[in-house]
């Protein structure tokens, strides 16, 4: 019997567990994210990987979040340098 527990890759970032569930793995800002997709069936799996790429790298989580004032604090300063000068 298959250990439920062990994750076989489908492709790339899509894994699916014994039990037939697919999970999303993915490595934003240097770390990475395991989220269940909560469905055995491969074409829905691949649109709510899809999704879940989208709201990982766009906008969901608290490293995007700080990644974001990150990016705005340096074009203020550079913004800021180019008007003191």
């Amino acid at each position: 019997m298959e250990d439920p527990h062990k994750l076989s890759k489908v492709a790339e970032c899509l894994y699916r567990n014994g039990h037939g569930t697919y999970f999303a793995l993915l490595k934003v800002g240097g770390k990475q994210i395991k989220r269940s997709l909560k469905t055995e069936d491969a074409a829905l799996a691949r649109r709510r990987l899809a999704e879940f790429r989208t709201k990982a790298h766009v906008g969901g989580g608290k490293s995007s979040l700080r990644n974001r004032v990150r990016v705005l604090s340096e074009r203020y300063a550079r913004v800021a340098d180019v008007r003191t000068s």
